[in-house]
């Protein structure tokens, strides 16, 4: 079905003003959506970091009709080939300029003759449309096309993605106003609440033998692991193969591969090398990958930046959490998570500076600028979270809450690091205004641009990638994606390590000796994280034999790298073109696909030098497109200048009808999101809430009633207004105020106003679309019967009404002091866990010295004080919970000082029994019942330090291999810790370690 926006926000061509609202289109004869099956398949290429895609459509008609399908593609993908056959006619398609491939589609089309036709969107590139012409009835039509990508990786883990769904999305902001609403929205993809296409996958992944550890996702795939070789040969492939089948394929989600790779493999940089294939005729192209891993720091040289690295971190980081409408669900509960896990753990005493922002229709902050991070702004920002991050507050406007931070002034010699946490969901007109924002090298670029970096956690199913990813390249930032339910800590932890630039190399520089490349992208980014790829694509003009690239960069900070010179990573490009270079069209295509992403983003050689600095003369726009449009062309790739087209002529034309029957093939709405009035299940949808607009002068009559309106209430409400009212209107006055409306004190269906205050026109009628479309997309989860009923009215720009604060159970206290006297204690302990890891490697059959080589805890004795600590509710688990589940848990359940309180929720997650959490008969150490655990227990010491002291030792004991995510969490912990320990006996790690032994726990 179609959804569309009425054209109460611009006043169309023929005058006619119909009634606000949202609409759902239908002919009096429905004709069945002629799409049967969305197959995919996939060939990754582990060592290069590249994949190759084909989707596969297949469409049967009942009758003669059209088609159009319109669908998101990841971020930088290259359409690269593309066929259709009809019934038994194959059709030769060619890849021609944007508007003759569709005069010959359209020309087809109105002669009967059966056509194919794939462009890109200009606005919002991600966004690709199939349409197929005078398909016959009861004849199969298969459409193929294929598209490479570089993969995105993280943490030694590369991300294989394919987008079945998509946010739908805010359309009201200032650029669709300005280009018409029912222009942009006719142009987005259609959505429905279920779809009747099946949808399957098959990926293989190869890789050298060894490379690949593992295979994960959160769907439920198959996997199927190769067969150990006997050979042993060095270089020998293995081939693993993963399927979704269509009985489970769910086209409301996407589907997510991570693909483990082995530690030594993903931090190893390396040249590939491809020549164009012969038969293709013409000039042989040679491109050359070049991955360059910059090495993480050693373990010695980061303790030996001691406590100076901690003075040098002049950081400002801002959280930016998406509250629209569209986050309710999952990802907000998601974000909110990801939110804590932040602020919670930001280095201490070292000069961090942070602000919390919520956005929709308006933004809201934690405070006016960043304030120092201490334990009295932690708790304030942990409160704040909990009671402001909720899918409440209407629309989607990015560009207008980017505008207020970066005008906000950066503290003098701090640069500011945004986390931005969202669905992505904008229409695409205002993408070029969110980029020219964030990019330091635009051409009027903002001050603060050039100080700011945006790291992007894109949550949920149908995230729009192509934005997250377009505002991270721009400002040298980082972008990774959670879908629902998905486990958020090691992607938060990675975004907490690139906020802090641990390790990271900046003003990269690209050397080529004896050889003449061009590179893409021609201007590389200028901070790269360590351990992390940059990937680097160049065609090969000419070289010597002995020809290298080499990649030259400063460390970020010198200290943490051990005082290590500036960094120098070479490649030997001549002995790879002489030895390894293969035939084939995958990086030649890439590479063209980089260059003309750099021509369109204002970056490539004819615009800006390799340094980003701008040339004295930039081209036209013209000179661009046509630069785009040859490329594109000679590489056959489909572009926002350029379409596929195809024709299959027909002896017996079709009926002009055949043309006429456009049927827009819908997308599955994301997972946990619904429309009004198309809720599954028998019982009514809930309604969306009543507009409240209070005009300045009488809005127009209300117009004619469409057909196939939804059916929600567009009736007069009660507003303590001397204006007219309506609740919902036709076109507005030029000139409206917004009243904040409040369910009246003793009315049903009254409001009483709060405050009213002038917009402008554009002004006002943006924040009325957000709050229709931020209310248009609900959770998919069960409703009960109350939730069904008609909402009170409500004010289109009024901030939401403020959420009940949640209540804050205090627990413990402050601690004061670290948890290691001296570096020579950190090294000890650090060296027991050596010792662990090794014992468990071997059964535990030996054991580790648990008193002579730990660190010795702060011995001031301090105690715990109730009042003083502030810990986030969460739900009470009923059994054990086990990995991110169990990280989630914790997280919210510690204190801001970064303790647990005893408690049987506590014991029951954590799978302990509740005795062990408390003392017995007031002695811990003593009596009969206790247990091998409680034994370990210091006499005096509290319940809640015991507590915690049991909560490292089961993350020890059952997420050893998460340790990076929850390292600053046990470091928080000790420092706790230390204040509280009694004097004498083990220390705080020696304790650890042995209760770490001899719980009674499950292993996850």
């Amino acid at each position: 079905m179609t959804i569309e926006v009425g054209d109460w926000l611009s006043k169309p061509s023929t005058g006619v003003l119909p009634p606000c609202g949202v609409f759902i289109e239908g002919g009096e004869k429905p004709i069945p959506v002629p799409l049967r099956r969305r197959d995919v398949s996939a060939i990754v290429y582990a060592a290069a970091s590249f994949s190759d895609t084909k989707e596969t459509l297949s469409y049967v008609s009942d009758v003669e009709c059209s088609a159009v399908f319109r669908f998101p593609l990841p971020p930088r993908a290259a359409v690269y080939r593309f066929r259709a056959v009809f019934g038994d006619r194959e059709v030769v398609t060619k890849v021609k300029p944007r508007a003759a491939a569709r005069e010959e589609f359209d020309l087809a089309v109105s002669q009967g003759h059966s056509a194919v036709h794939m462009s890109q969107h200009e606005a919002g590139a991600s966004v690709f449309e199939v349409s197929l012409g005078n398909l016959e009835a009861h004849t199969e039509v298969t459409v193929e096309f294929s598209y490479l990508r570089l993969l995105d990786a993280f943490g030694g883990t590369l991300e294989w993605s394919h987008t079945a769904t998509w946010v739908p999305p805010y359309v009201g902001s200032a650029g669709d106003v300005a280009t018409g609403v029912d222009k942009v929205a006719s142009a987005l993809p259609s959505f429905a609440a279920k779809v009747t296409y099946a949808l399957s996958y098959e990926v293989t992944v190869r890789a050298e033998a060894g490379t690949v550890r593992a295979i994960e996702s959160p769907e439920p795939v198959a996997v199927e692991r190769p067969v150990p070789s006997t050979s042993g040969s060095a270089g020998e492939e293995e081939v693993w193969r993963v399927r979704l089948s269509e009985q489970v394929a769910d086209p409301s989600k996407d589907l997510t591969l991570a693909i483990e790779l082995d530690p030594k493999a993903a931090r190893r940089s390396g040249l590939r090398v491809q020549r164009t294939p012969t038969s293709r005729g013409g000039e042989q192209r040679t491109v050359a990958l070049a991955t360059f891993v910059p090495p993480l720091p050693s373990a010695s040289a980061s303790a030996a930046a001691g406590e100076s690295s901690k003075q040098q971190l002049r950081k400002e980081i801002w959280f930016v959490v998406d509250c629209s409408g569209s986050m309710d669900g999952s990802p907000i509960n998601q974000a909110r998570e990801a939110a804590l896990f932040f602020v919670r753990d930001l280095p201490v005493d070292s000069g961090v500076r942070f602000n919390v922002t919520v956005f929709g229709s308006s933004h809201n902050s934690l405070y006016n600028s960043c304030k120092p991070y201490d334990s009295k702004t932690e708790k304030e920002a942990v409160a704040w979270i909990q009671n402001k991050v909720h899918a409440n507050l209407g629309g989607t406007e990015i560009l207008a809450t980017l505008q207020h931070i970066y005008s906000s002034p950066i503290a003098a010699g701090y640069t500011r690091e945004i986390i931005f946490l969202t669905d992505g969901g904008i229409s695409g007109h205002e993408e070029q205004a969110v980029y020219d924002l964030v990019n330091p090298k635009a051409n009027k670029p903002v001050p603060a641009a050039s100080h700011t970096h945006v790291l992007s956690l894109g949550i949920g199913h149908g995230v729009h990638r192509a934005l997250l990813d377009g505002m991270s390249v721009r400002s040298d930032g980082a972008t990774v994606y959670v879908v629902d339910d998905e486990a958020i800590a090691a992607k938060t932890a990675f975004l907490k390590k690139a906020a802090t630039a641990a390790g990271a190399v900046l003003r990269p520089r690209l050397v080529a000796r004896n050889a003449l490349v061009r590179p893409a992208p021609h201007v590389l980014p200028q901070r790269v994280f360590a351990g992390e790829p940059l990937h680097v694509l160049m065609e090969v003009v000419s070289a010597e034999p002995d020809a290298s690239v080499e990649l030259t960069a400063e460390w970020a900070d010198p200290a943490a790298a051990g005082g290590a010179a500036p960094l120098t990573l070479c490649l030997p490009l001549g002995p790879a073109l002489a030895s390894s270079a293969e035939e084939g069209e995958a990086l030649p295509v890439l590479h063209a696909m980089a260059y003309i992403g750099s021509l369109m983003a204002g970056t490539s050689p004819l615009h800006v030098r390799p340094d980003g600095t701008p040339l004295a003369a930039p081209p036209s726009a013209d000179i661009v497109k046509e630069a785009v449009v040859r490329l594109a062309v000679a590489e056959h790739l489909v572009t926002p200048h350029t379409s596929a087209v195809g024709v299959s002529l027909r002896r017996d034309p079709a009926a002009p009808e055949a043309g006429a029957n456009v049927v827009e093939v819908p997308l599955q709405l994301p997972h946990g999101r619904a429309l009004w009035g198309t809720a599954p299940g028998s019982a009514p949808a809930p309604r969306p809430p009543m507009v409240a607009c209070c005009f300045a002068a009488p809005p127009p009559a209300m117009a004619h009633q469409r057909r196939g309106m939804m059916a929600f209430a567009c009736a007069p409400v009660a507003m303590a207004c001397a204006a007219p009212v309506i609740a919902c209107s036709a076109a507005p006055a030029p000139q409206m105020l917004m009243c904040d409306a409040a369910p009246a004190p003793g009315g049903a269906g009254g409001v009483q106003l709060e405050k009213c205050r002038k917009k402008s026109a554009a002004a006002s009628l943006g924040g009325a679309v957000g709050a229709v479309f931020g209310g248009l997309f609900g959770g998919g989860g069960a409703r009960n019967a109350a939730a069904a009923a008609m909402p009170p009215a409500m004010a289109v720009c009024a901030k939401p009404a403020q959420m009940p604060a949640p209540a804050l159970k205090g627990a413990g206290s402050a601690g004061g002091g670290g948890a290691f006297e001296s570096e020579e204690e950190l090294l000890a302990y650090e060296e027991d866990e050596a010792c662990e890891a090794e014992e468990r490697a071997h059964d535990r059959d030996g054991a580790c010295d648990d008193d002579d080589d730990m660190m010795e805890a702060d011995d001031d004795g301090a105690q715990p004080s109730k009042e003083e600590a502030v810990a986030p509710p969460a739900s009470p688990p009923r059994a054990q919970l086990r990995g991110s589940e169990l990280l989630a848990f914790l997280n919210l359940k510690r204190t801001t000082q970064g303790y647990w309180a005893a408690g049987p929720e506590l014991a029951a997650a954590l799978g302990v029994p509740a005795s062990d959490l408390a003392a017995v008969d007031g002695d811990a150490g003593s009596g009969a019942s206790a247990s091998a655990a409680a034994a370990l227990r210091p006499a005096g010491l509290s319940d809640d330090a015991w507590a915690t002291v049991v909560v490292l030792a089961v993350l020890r004991r059952c997420l050893a291999a998460q340790r990076e995510v929850w390292a600053d969490m046990e470091a928080k912990a000790l420092g706790w810790l230390a204040a509280a320990w009694p004097e004498g006996g083990r220390s705080v790690g020696s304790t650890v370690l042995a209760l770490a032994k001899a719980l009674s726990v499950s292993e996850a």
